[in-house]
């Protein structure tokens, strides 16, 4: 038997298929570093780990963003040629359309009624009013989703893409219209992208990320290009993609950075803090966490786009206490996410949601009871008006953390809250049921997540409750 190379075994380390990584490369590691018009599939991955065909530019560099290693580990013979490279780079805004545009992931979760809409060839001619009311339909719907979470209202939002967006983008217009068309498209996949990822649909994320990437390039939009590569990242960080997060991060701080956006380094800073504290990297979150509040203070966020105005105070507020929580840093978390909490709006149900139960953990991981308890009551209860699996994994691992505490009674009347919201018995650690709840980590706590020891909080719960 031939000897594997290094490029497969590679593959085979990161647990992929051939059809698995050429994916990747195509719809995420490539999007990422600016590569939208990529033609890798599983042939083509066989031949170069078998060595019949030797990758050109920039197909080296991308392998060696998917699987964490350098090119010339993975291709001894590899001599780059960026000449060839700059072909993938930007097209024309007509060159961007395939048919498959607004199609959906290829996996089971897809609505078939939407999946097989036509999109007509020629659509009419586009005006500013019709980018308009796009935006404004933008809005209503991020608005939805606050309130109510992605799972109720991403189907709308999926089917008004390729029954109203999708005859826009082949309809004729203006360049100037045409690239406002681009990027209005782009803000709403991209919110199609994070409802698809708050309900636990990460193929059908990790696609729509993807589109929207090649949407917002293809408006020369630098801000909103970092602005969705930042999201990718967060998805990329949940589901322990390390790797995958950095490259997107690097390159949306590249991109923020370009379009002097200080509102988006911010948020590309506080991501790359997430994913160092899941790493349980202390020092360089806390470079990160600096950089993020330099580049908050620069921001006027008067100024800022519609598309970007989430990314406000209490949004930052929240991921410093998450990274800290992360960390095993429950006092300083608590500080964060209360400010946080006490700072979103009273309609940004989903958000209210996330922060109640962060905030109850990082008062359980202190051992302060009563308080943890009733802020978890709350959680539970903002959480069962929406539907959104971030959410109910963060009430999954807040649940997990009561077992310490089964003899108390207001503990036992929380975990009975929980177990009727997830479907589990009271203290059962419903992260290690069957149902998927979201990320590889339940997206509230990294494999770095702090827990406390049970009989230091036996003996704080009492004393609190004295």
């Amino acid at each position: 038997m031939p000897e594997k190379s290094p490029l497969q075994r590679a593959r085979e380390q990161h647990g992929l298929k051939q059809v698995e990584a050429a994916q990747e490369i195509c719809n995420v590691i490539g999007p990422a570093h600016g590569y939208t018009d990529l033609g890798l599939d599983a042939n083509a991955v066989s031949r170069h780990e078998r060595g019949k065909v030797r990758p050109r530019d920039p197909y080296p560099e991308l392998y060696a963003a998917l699987y964490g290693r350098p090119p010339e580990e993975l291709f001894p013979d590899h001599k780059r040629v960026r000449a060839n490279a700059r072909a993938y780079r930007r097209r024309p805004v007509r060159a961007l359309w395939p048919w498959g545009l607004f199609a959906g992931a290829e996996d089971q979760d897809d609505e078939p009624e939407v999946a097989g809409l036509v999109v007509p060839l020629l659509g009419r001619h586009v005006e500013e009013a019709d980018v308009a009311r796009v935006c404004s339909d933008t809005e209503l719907f991020g608005l939805m989703d606050q309130r109510h979470g992605g799972g109720h209202v991403r189907w709308l939002v999926v089917d008004y893409l390729r029954r109203e967006v999708a005859p826009l983008l082949h309809g004729s217009y203006s360049d100037r219209v045409g690239r406002e068309l681009l990027a209005a498209a782009a803000v709403l996949t991209r919110r199609a992208g994070m409802m698809a990822y708050d309900a636990g649909r990460h193929a059908s994320a990790r696609h729509d990320f993807a589109q929207a990437l090649q949407l917002a390039r293809g408006a020369g939009h630098q801000a909103l290009a970092a602005h969705v590569l930042t999201s990718m990242s967060h998805q990329a960080i949940d589901l322990g993609r390390t790797s995958d997060a950095l490259a997107m991060l690097e390159a949306a701080r590249q991109d923020a950075a370009g379009a002097a956006a200080p509102t988006l380094l911010a948020k590309v800073a506080v991501m790359q803090a997430r994913l160092h504290a899941r790493l349980g990297n202390a020092s360089d979150c806390e470079r990160a966490l600096l950089a993020a509040s330099g580049a908050s203070e620069q921001a006027d966020h008067a100024r800022d786009p519609d598309w970007i105005a989430s990314t406000d105070q209490p949004y930052l507020l929240g991921q410093f206490g998450t990274c800290y929580l992360d960390l095993g840093r429950p006092a300083r978390a608590e500080r964060y996410v209360r400010q946080a909490f006490g700072g979103h709006r009273p309609d940004f149900v989903r958000r209210r949601a996330m922060g109640a139960t962060l905030l109850a953990r990082s008062l359980l991981d202190q051992g302060e009871l009563q308080e943890a308890c009733n802020l978890g009551v709350q959680a539970v209860t903002l959480t069962a008006g929406l539907k959104f699996r971030r959410a109910l994994a963060a009430v999954a691992d807040l649940h997990g953390r009561l077992a310490p505490y089964r003899g108390e009674q207001v503990a036992k009347d929380l975990a009975a809250r929980a177990a009727a919201l997830l479907g589990t018995a009271p203290f059962e650690d419903a992260r290690a049921a069957p149902l998927d709840l979201g990320g590889a980590h339940g997206g509230t706590a990294g494999p770095m997540g702090h827990r406390p020891d049970p009989a230091v909080c036996r003996r704080r719960g009492q004393a609190g409750m004295a």
